[in-house]
C-alpha cells in the first residue's frame, strides 16, 4: 500500500477421487472355494471396502483379502475405493462349482429297459447295465438277453469329482401271444394272401402255410401264393426268451378254381329230367341240342320227337368256365298239332274245311267244334257247318304212343249275318250332324242327305243350302247283303248359309282330345266370328279376329270339353258356314 508492502506463503495440495480396481487369483473353482484378491487400485486410494455376499467372510477392509465359498454357485466380490475426494466401485464374477450328483430312473418293457438320466452337476456319464454292458450315454436304452434282476449303476463326473449311484432292474419277460390277420382270404387261384403279425411280446416269428409258396417263413409279415383250389390253414408260432405261442386258423384260405361240370340224366318217353352234378359252380346254361336251352340248375325237357341230341352244361363262377356233353337218346316223341282253316269268316251258313297238319307221327285226331256242326270230328281234315252269326273256337288233340299235344286257337272262325242300318242325328240350323248306330261286321256304308248329295262316310256331316225337310237315307252293305233305314230331318237358318266365300274350312286332327286346328282361307272380311256349339245349341266357345287377309289358322286349346259331338260355326257378317267337331 502507500506504506509497503508484505508476502505470505502456505502450500496447498488438491485430492482427487481414487480409481478402484482389482483381479483374482482365480474366478472359478470347485467348492469350497479360496480366492484370493490382488487389489490394483490407484494410489491416492486411503480406505478399501469390500462386499462377498455368500463368501467367508460377507466384507472386508483389507488391501488384498481372501474369500473363501462353500457353497456352489455365481457369486459377485465388490469393491469400493475411497479418499477425501470420492470413492469408485469395481466387481468381478465369482463361479463356484461342486461335485456331481447322480441319479436316474428306468421303464421295463420285455427284455427292453430304458433310463431316463436326472443327474445334476455333471458333464459326463458311464453307464454299467450289470449285464457286462455298458455306455456312455445321456439316457440309453438297453435290451437284456434274458429275464432277471441287473444292478445298474450310472456315474457321473464333472471338474470337481464324480458321483454313482446304483437300482436293481427286474425284467420278467412273459412268454409271446401269437395273432395275425390275413388280407385276401378268398379268391381265385393263383390267390396272393397278404399275413400280417400282431403277436404280443415277440422277438421273432415262424409261419408255416400247408399248400402256399413259400410254405413255411421267418418274416414278420409275409405273403404266400395259392396256386390249387382248397381250404388252407395257416400258422404262427410267436417266440421270446421266456417261451413261445402258436396260433393255427383253420379253413381260413379260401381258392377257388372254374367248376367241374357234371349230370346225369332220366327220360320218361320224351321228357327228360337232368340232375346237376357239377361242383362250385354259381351259374348255368343248358342246350338240350334241339334249339332250346335253360338255365336252371336241374331243368326238365320235353323234346317234340324222338333222335339223338347232344346235350351241353355250361357251368360258370367267378373263377372260370367248364363244359360237358352227353348224347340222349329218344325213341320218339308226342306228335305237335297244326291245324288251320280254309276260310276265317264268313256269311251264315258257312262250311269250313279244317286241315290238322300232315304229320307221320300222328295216331289218333280229336277235333272240338263249338256252335258247329257236327262239334267234334276224329278226321284228320273234316269239314263242319256254322249255321248261326258268332265267333267260334277251334281245338284239336294229336297223340300217339309217345304222348299227346293239344291245340286251341281263340275265335278262329267268325260268321257274319245281314247288317241292320241305325242312325241318328243332330242338327245345327243348316249343319246335319249323323252317326251311325248300325250293326254287323265288315260295313259299307252309303249316306244320302236328301238333297242330290251323300257321303260313304260312317259319321258325316252335312250342310244344307236352304232350309227346309230331307229325307235322309243309310245303306250298310257287307258281304251278307245291305240293309237301309232312313228318316226325315229339317233344316232351319236364322242367317243365310253360303260357303261360296270359302276356298278352304278344314279342322284337323278331327276326332281330337279337344285341341285342334282351324284353317280358314276365301273372301276378306273385317270381322270373324267363331262360336262352338254344344248338341243342343248352346254356345260354349267364342273368337273374334280379322279376316282382312282372306286367310285365317289357329290352334283351339279346349282340353277341357268333355268328349262329345260339337258343331263349330263360322261368321262373316251375313255369310256362315257349319263343321262338325267330335271330342273324344
Amino acid at each position: 500500500n502507500a506504506c509497503g508492502n508484505d508476502t505470505s506463503t502456505q502450500e496447498i495440495t488438491i485430492i482427487t477421487a481414487p480409481t478402484a480396481a482389482f483381479e483374482l487369483d482365480a474366478a472359478a473353482g470347485c467348492a469350497p472355494f479360496i480366492v484370493q484378491v490382488n487389489n490394483q487400485s490407484s494410489e491416492n486410494t486411503t480406505t478399501w471396502s469390500w462386499s462377498a455376499p455368500g463368501a467367508t467372510p460377507e466384507a472386508s477392509d483389507e488391501q488384498h483379502p481372501g474369500f473363501t465359498y462353500a457353497v456352489p454357485g455365481t457369486y459377485t466380490i465388490i469393491l469400493e475405493a475411497a479418499n477425501a475426494a470420492g470413492a469408485s466401485l469395481d466387481s468381478v464374477e465369482v463361479f463356484v462349482n461342486g461335485d456331481p450328483e447322480a441319479g436316474f430312473t428306468f421303464q421295463v418293457n420285455g427284455l427292453e429297459a430304458q433310463f431316463s438320466n436326472s443327474s445334476g452337476n455333471s458333464l459326463s456319464y458311464v453307464w454299467d447295465f450289470g449285464d457286462g454292458s455298458s455306455s456312455e450315454g445321456f439316457s440309453p436304452g438297453h435290451i437284456y438277453e434274458t429275464p432277471g434282476e441287473y444292478v445298474v449303476s450310472l456315474t457321473a463326473a464333472n471338474e470337481c469329482g464324480m458321483a454313482t449311484t446304483v437300482s436293481t432292474v427286474t425284467l420278467n419277460l412273459a412268454a409271446p401271444v401269437a395273432n395275425f390277420t390275413v388280407a385276401g382270404s378268398e379268391g381265385c387261384a393263383p390267390l396272393i394272401v397278404a399275413f400280417q403279425n400282431t403277436s404280443e411280446n415277440a422277438e421273432r416269428v415262424s409261419w408255416s402255410f400247408p399248400g402256399g409258396t413259400p410254405s413255411s417263413s421267418e418274416e414278420p409279415n409275409p405273403t404266400v401264393t395259392y396256386e390249387t383250389p382248397g381250404l388252407f390253414s395257416a400258422t404262427l408260432v410267436a417266440i421270446n426268451a421266456a417261451g413261445s405261442g402258436a396260433l393255427t386258423l383253420q379253413n381260413v384260405i379260401l381258392v377257388g378254381g372254374p367248376p367241374q361240370g357234371g349230370f346225369d340224366y332220366a327220360a320218361d318217353e320224351a321228357t327228360v329230367v337232368f340232375t346237376n352234378t357239377t361242383e362250385n359252380a354259381d351259374s348255368y346254361v343248358w342246350d338240350f341240342g334241339d334249339g332250346n336251352t335253360s338255365t336252371a340248375a336241374d331243368p326238365e325237357h320235353t323234346y317234340t320227337q324222338g333222335g339223338e341230341y347232344t346235350v351241353m352244361l355250361l357251368s360258370s363262377n367267378e373263377c372260370g368256365t367248364d363244359t360237358i356233353e352227353q348224347t340222349v337218346t329218344l325213341s320218339g316223341a308226342a306228335p305237335m298239332p297244326n291245324l288251320s282253316a280254309s276260310i276265317g269268316n264268313g256269311c251264315a251258313p258257312l262250311s269250313v274245311s279244317f286241315d290238322g297238319g300232315v304229320q307221320e307221327t300222328v295216331a289218333s285226331w280229336q277235333w272240338s267244334f263249338p256252335g258247329g256242326v257236327p262239334d267234334s270230328s276224329t278226321e284228320p281234315n273234316p269239314t263242319v257247318v256254322y249255321e248261326q252269326p258268332g265267333v267260334y273256337d277251334v281245338s284239336l288233340t294229336v297223340g300217339n304212343a309217345f304222348g299227346e299235344n293239344s291245340q286251341e286257337e281263340i275265335g278262329l272262325i267268325a260268321v257274319i249275318d245281314v247288317p241292320q242300318a241305325s242312325f241318328t242325328y243332330d242338327i245345327q240350323e243348316l249343319v246335319l250332324l249323323l252317326t251311325n248306330a248300325s250293326a254287323g261286321e265288315g260295313l259299307s256304308y252309303s249316306w244320302d242327305f236328301g238333297d242330290g248329295t251323300g257321303s260313304d262316310e260312317a259319321n258325316p256331316e252335312h250342310a244344307y243350302a236352304e232350309a227346309g225337310e230331307y229325307k235322309v237315307a243309310l245303306t250298310v252293305t257287307n258281304a251278307c247283303g245291305e240293309s237301309v233305314s232312313e228318316t226325315t230331318v229339317t233344316a232351319v237358318v236364322s242367317g243365310v248359309a253360303d260357303e261360296s266365300w270359302l276356298e278352304e274350312l278344314s279342322l284337323f286332327p278331327n276326332p281330337n282330345s279337344g285341341s285342334f286346328t282351324v284353317r280358314l282361307q276365301g273372301q276378306p272380311a273385317d270381322q270373324l266370328h267363331l262360336n262352338l256349339l254344344n248338341v243342343v245349341g248352346q254356345r260354349i266357345f267364342r273368337l273374334e279376329d280379322s279376316f282382312r287377309a282372306g286367310y285365317w289358322q289357329r290352334m283351339l286349346e279346349l282340353e277341357h270339353l268333355p268328349a262329345g259331338v260339337y258343331v263349330l260355326e263360322v261368321l262373316a257378317g251375313e255369310r256362315r258356314a257349319y263343321r262338325r267337331v267330335v271330342v273324344e
